[in-house]
């Protein structure tokens, strides 16, 4: 048999060390033993490094520590030219507050053996362990000005209801078929398999951006190099949302993730859409997104309060 390419898994983490240690835990666990395992720490504060070096004592890992937390794509970037450096077939990021199953590995390096123009791959991911609730973590359409006006202004969910799945696919261009696997647009970068090459062509992760979008632009740029970007239903993961980023359902952060959010949408639709129409969106954030999802946000709870009292 030939042998098993090897696979460069990098974790980062930031301030969030007992999920880390699930994520690493998860891997360490995998059936798929040519894994060359890199924990990359984004400045934590917290003295998550110690914490994980403890755990992890009898574990093969390779610690990178940045100076700074300049974000997802540049706490990534160091870990993955390392593994360029190294020749390694395959980069894998998993976030660090997701977790894979053993078979995870295997079977989307076999995906992406078998089909040798993907050049980045995903699996299909759940929000818990016992798998009951899919993610729709794949997009058949790239986000848009004209889709992001849309889906703030159409009562989406109330019209899907109505219509069928396929008016949500066309808005919000989820790939609502969880078990069907087939080649996608983007996915969501909680898990993210990659091959070399399309690295090599495409180049790193843009540190532009500094959380959210930036795996959207990284498949994009694949895509344009010539590249498949897929969706393997028949590797599975969890993703415990919102962890990583440390988001207001863990840390009371929302706000500052919600502005971060904003940013990162902004230069994605000028890098992707030009400066003028970057500018026309921009303007459509601040007097119609901005204000929508205030109302949703706001409208939210007083809906789950009704729904409790009844």
């Amino acid at each position: 048999m030939p042998a098993e390419p090897e696979v460069w898994v990098v974790i980062l983490n930031y301030q969030q060390p007992q999920l880390a240690l699930k994520a690493v835990r998860s891997i360490l666990g995998s059936d798929y033993k040519n894994i060359r395992l890199v924990l990359v720490d984004n400045a934590s504060q917290d003295n998550s490094v110690d914490f994980l070096k403890r755990e992890l004592s009898g574990a093969t890992v390779t610690y990178l520590e940045n100076p700074a937390n300049q974000g997802f794509a540049a706490g990534n970037n160091p870990a993955i030219k390392l593994a360029l450096e190294a020749h390694a077939p395959y980069v894998m990021l998993l976030n660090s507050d997701a977790m894979v199953f053993p078979e995870t590995i295997s079977r989307l390096v076999a995906t992406m053996e078998r089909h040798g123009e993907v050049g980045a791959c995903t699996a299909r991911g759940y929000f818990a362990l016992d798998r009951k609730e899919p993610i729709h973590c794949a997009y058949a359409t790239d986000p848009s000005p004209w889709g992001a006006l849309l889906a703030a202004i159409l009562p989406v969910n109330f019209m899907c209801r109505l219509l069928g799945a396929r008016l949500r696919t066309m808005i919000t261009g989820e790939h609502i078929d969880v078990g069907r696997s087939c080649a996608v647009n983007w996915f969501h970068g909680a898990l993210m398999l990659v091959r070399r090459q399309a690295i090599a062509d495409a180049g790193l992760l843009d540190e532009n951006f500094f959380l959210f979008f930036e795996e959207i632009d990284w498949c994009i740029r694949m895509r344009k190099h010539g590249w498949k970007i897929y969706y393997d239903a028949s590797a599975e993961y969890v993703h415990l949302m919102g962890g990583s980023s440390g988001g207001e359902r863990l840390t009371g952060r929302g706000e500052q993730v919600r502005n971060i959010s904003i940013r990162s949408r902004r230069y994605f639709m000028r890098k992707h859409y030009g400066r003028v129409r970057g500018f026309i969106f921009t303007v459509i954030d601040r007097l119609i997104l901005q204000p929508a999802e205030s109302l949703r946000r706001a409208l939210k709870p007083a809906v789950t309060q009704t729904r409790r009292a009844a």
